[in-house]
């Protein structure tokens, strides 16, 4: 499916992902055939993509966020002049500009400018939003955990705990839910898991910083864990899957 997480954390940037965007790239190509300049707009992001992603695998990964980053402006330029009709804009926007803007984003991590992380992953969420289905449950699941993670670098606990108890909302219904694939349940299992270890790693930093701010009188109260799930839910299996982010 498109719009997944072609640079996953924890794993090499795969050809798949790539072949995607090739394909996805194509179909969009074919609807300008006949208007060259769009279609070449098209095509440059295409190359600045795959220049970003060797970047990323050799960990380049401020060179990798640049090419990204041209990436997305050669294609918004490209919907600009092209000026197509709505669907067909936010057809272009999910397949092109959403992959590009999860890359973006996990430049920023490996670079710990989390600000632009969260930003990058708030415009992907814009981009696809669940009234339209673009992408499957579980990609949601994802792209909260991934903001909820980032929010906490940001120490913006309340924003962070919103985010991870969506991700971890998400995936309880995919794994509870029986019109999910087996593939599926196994990804929001994982997803589950991180959640857990980001909120227990969210936990121990606000713990860290009330503790230093406890003799200015700016205490803060601890954020209550009442959104977790049972123990008992099938939600619980996840703890035999590899954790992926990180």
């Amino acid at each position: 499916a498109s719009g997944e997480f072609s640079l996953s954390e924890g794993a090499p940037a795969g050809s798949g992902a790539l072949c995607r965007f090739a394909v996805e790239l194509e179909e969009i190509l074919d609807r300008v055939a006949t208007e060259e300049g769009h279609a070449d707009a098209f095509e440059a992001a295409g190359e600045l993509k795959a220049r970003g992603s060797t970047a990323a695998r050799a960990g380049k990964w401020r060179r990798a966020e640049a090419l990204y980053t041209r990436a997305i402006q050669k294609v918004q330029e490209a919907i600009i002049e092209w000026k197509p009709p709505d669907e067909a804009k936010k057809d272009v926007e999910r397949d092109l500009v959403v992959p590009l803007l999860l890359n973006v984003a996990l430049c920023a991590r490996k670079r710990r400018t989390y600000a632009d992380e969260d930003v990058c992953l708030t415009k992907a969420l814009g981009f696809a939003p669940r009234s339209r289905d673009a992408f499957p449950l579980v990609w949601y699941a994802r792209a909260h955990l991934r903001r909820g993670a980032a929010r906490a670098d940001l120490e913006r606990w309340a924003d962070a705990v919103d985010d991870l108890k969506r991700a971890a909302l998400d995936a309880k219904t995919v794994v509870e839910k029986k019109k999910y694939s087996d593939d599926d349940k196994k990804a929001a299992k994982s997803v589950y898991r991180d959640v857990r270890l980001t909120m227990d790693r969210l936990q121990k930093a606000k713990a860290a910083k009330n503790a230093a701010e406890k003799k200015t009188g700016s205490f803060e109260t601890e954020y209550n864990d009442d959104w977790a799930y049972d123990d008992r839910s099938a939600l619980s299996a996840s703890k035999g899957y590899e954790a992926t982010y990180h």
